[in-house]
């Protein structure tokens, strides 16, 4: 992955099982503070306000499907394109960065609260927890019941 996506991973991963709003919400500054700074500094691709509107938008409707269609209408772009300046601009493509930052919401849930994983494979935009649990599994190589079980007391 590229050192941007990594160290964005890296905002939240290092947050205690015992979190409260205001760590949570300094984390996310963290990584609004760090989108500041290296997004003006990409070079070709989406524009620095166009990749900031796509951040935004993306983390807000995680728990929705979120096509490539609907995320290139946002910024004007046929999906072809779209798809290749997303790319350019994040070093991933759309599909990957939205299954990252599914993940990331996925370890967040399961660490912080008791939710059953079927209600937490919905709220964070998976189509049921059977796929929930297979992308988990093949991303992390633990299943979500093993993870969750990893940070009880």
């Amino acid at each position: 992955l590229p050192i941007a996506v990594l160290l964005m991973k890296s905002f939240f991963d290092d947050v205690p099982k015992e979190t409260t709003e205001a760590a949570l919400l300094d984390g996310a500054n963290r990584a609004q503070a760090f989108f500041r700074i290296v997004l003006p500094m990409v070079k070709g691709g989406l524009a620095a306000h166009q990749r900031k509107d796509l951040l935004d938008y993306i983390e807000q409707h995680l728990d929705q499907p979120l096509s490539i269609d609907a995320l290139a209408q946002r910024v004007a772009l046929s999906p072809y394109h779209f798809a290749r300046m997303f790319r350019e601009s994040f070093g991933v493509p759309p599909h990957q960065y939205l299954l990252t930052r599914r993940l990331a919401r996925a370890r967040e849930l399961l660490r912080n609260s008791t939710l059953c994983l079927g209600d937490i494979a919905l709220a964070c935009g998976f189509a049921n927890a059977s796929h929930f649990a297979n992308r988990f599994r093949q991303s992390l190589g633990a299943t979500p019941g093993e993870f969750r079980a990893a940070f009880k007391p």
